[in-house]
């Protein structure tokens, strides 16, 4: 098995209950990833940034530095993926 590196910033950490781990992979690409990390509740990270086969609207994911948008990305030993929430800025005028 693989292990890649998972960065949870802002609501993923506290979602998850932690900032940095390594992770054995198990499967190839980004959505197993997804699939076999768990939060307390019982959730698994696929549950929590994945609706009807699609990112969810408020959450992006990087590997490596750049942000991803298959969810069949492939993943390699010693990757480093982020999961984070996507902040909006607006300027009033």
């Amino acid at each position: 098995m693989a292990t890649v590196t998972v960065k949870a910033l802002g609501e993923v950490s506290r979602i998850l209950g932690w900032e940095d781990q390594e992770v054995e992979l198990k499967g190839a690409t980004v959505e197993d990833l997804l699939k076999s990390v768990s939060a307390p509740d019982g959730n698994t990270l696929h549950n929590v940034l994945i609706e009807q086969g699609e990112f969810k609207g408020g959450y992006v994911i990087s590997v490596n530095g750049k942000v991803i948008t298959s969810l069949e990305t492939i993943l390699n030993p010693g990757d480093r993926v982020a999961t984070m929430e996507v902040v909006r800025l607006f300027h009033g005028g």
